[in-house]
């Protein structure tokens, strides 16, 4: 089988799915007797919530396999989800400030050695590689809002502020 139910949360507006699966160890789907629209009928009513918006039942290969920006899918009435670009790039971003902390760390490290050892002209390039990084999440805007598709966006990677050694 490769049907799923999908609905829009009332709770708050995110999408849910369901993959049923059949219970082999009874004998499945025929030997329940059932046809595959009862049998997930069944399954939608034990499932999804009662106050659940625009259900629908599509195909697996309807939904994305990749579920990074599944956060960012939603409905349009009764239809198979689909990703809400916007949203996917405030994820993005968010993953790239995420990504930053340990870049930050690296250079506060940097910075404590160059003071160590007073070398100014080396703790003026880490300040510097510092803002550039504390800017970054402001910086890439532009790049995503040029990305069109959940893959480009999944692919990109910003380019990261290095200080040589």
């Amino acid at each position: 089988m490769s049907k799923c139910i999908v609905f829009t949360r009332a709770s708050d507006g995110g999408v849910s799915v369901i993959t049923p699966a059949y219970n082999d160890k009874i004998g499945g789907l025929a030997a329940s007797g059932k046809s595959e629209s009862d049998w997930l009928d069944d399954v939608a009513a034990k499932s999804v919530p009662a106050d659940a918006l625009n259900i629908h039942r599509c195909e697996k290969d309807d939904i994305n396999p990749s579920r990074r920006f599944r956060n960012a899918w939603e409905q349009t009435g009764v239809s198979a989800p689909v990703t809400n670009m916007n949203e996917a790039r405030v994820i993005r971003i968010n993953e790239v400030r995420r990504d930053r902390e340990s870049r930050f760390r690296e250079l506060d490290i940097e910075y404590n050695r160059a003071d160590e050892t007073d070398d100014i002209e080396r703790k003026l390039v880490i300040v510097e590689a510092k803002t550039k990084l504390r800017d970054l999440p402001e910086t890439i805007k532009p790049d995503l809002d040029a990305l069109t598709t959940e893959n480009d966006l999944s692919e990109y990677e910003p380019e990261w502020p290095s200080v040589s050694k």
